[in-house]
């Protein structure tokens, strides 16, 4: 890749991986236009490595907090450090198996331009009308198991490019009344045993089926999507905070559309 294509890819994965319009889909797109095959699954890995450390950064003093605080010989499974990290491996584990089953079997089918653009469409709907629900104060810590089950089986969804991990997540927690920045929080916390899942599928993908190495690009796009991801992630939080999730809606709107006029016109 050229130094311009490995901006574009970076850019792409770091400002949509974690706001509710599905970096898959449009990876899936660009790597459409540019003829990337093995190459994108490639810089997949790195860019998700770069998301990965700025959720880890982001978040790093809510990370220490719970585990300085979590002791597992000495625990209540009412204490809030206890909740938060059950509460996020129930979250996580439907997409980790089922992601395991689809890598295997179905991972060529999900990358039809039609099923996307139908996943972009409908994840719209679904995160418009959840969007319309009152707010309550509740955090991963005081989420009920079910609620924790339900928001889990949503982010399964997103193994269809176009539904979005982030959009899942933040529709299913909006449907629960979680308040905007707490759905956001939420889906930025089950991002990272999500995507540390992901890298590790990837990468053993690549050393199975390709003899690439380590080079300054790959390098180059970890550097990229980390810039780009910390940016979104920052500009999301600011944005929430006052208003909705109607642009990010408009978009998804305007983004299926588009990928039918590909596919029909």
């Amino acid at each position: 890749m050229s130094f311009t294509e490995l901006f574009i890819y970076s850019f792409i994965q770091g400002l949509t991986e974690f706001l509710p319009i599905s970096s898959s889909a449009h990876l899936v797109i660009i790597e459409n236009i540019f003829g990337w095959t093995k190459e994108g699954r490639t810089f997949a890995i790195a860019a998700h490595l770069g998301t990965l450390l700025t959720v880890l950064i982001y978040l790093r003093y809510e990370i220490i907090s719970v585990c300085k605080n979590f002791h597992l010989n000495d625990y209540s499974v009412n204490d809030e450090n206890y909740k938060t990290i059950v509460n996020i491996i129930i979250i996580t584990m439907p997409i980790i198996i089922l992601g395991l089953i689809v890598f295997k079997t179905l991972d060529i089918i999900l990358l039809n331009l039609q099923l996307i653009a139908f996943a972009t469409l409908v994840g719209a709907l679904i995160l418009l009308i959840s969007d319309q629900t009152k707010f309550k104060n509740k955090t991963l810590s005081n989420l009920s198991y079910k609620e924790s089950i339900l928001i889990g089986m949503m982010q399964s969804l997103a193994l269809i490019p176009g539904a979005s991990r982030a959009g899942m997540i933040i529709a299913a927690s909006r449907f629960l009344n979680i308040n905007r920045s707490n759905s956001a929080k939420i889906a930025l916390f089950t991002g990272i045993p999500t995507i540390l899942c992901a890298v590790i599928l990837e990468a053993f993908w690549l050393i199975k089926n390709t003899n690439y190495i380590l080079s300054y690009s790959l390098i180059i796009v970890v550097a990229l999507s980390f810039m780009f991801s910390y940016l979104s992630i920052y500009y999301l939080f600011k944005w929430i905070d006052k208003n909705s999730f109607l642009p990010f809606i408009i978009y998804r709107f305007i983004m299926g559309m588009f990928i039918l006029a590909i596919i029909y016109l």
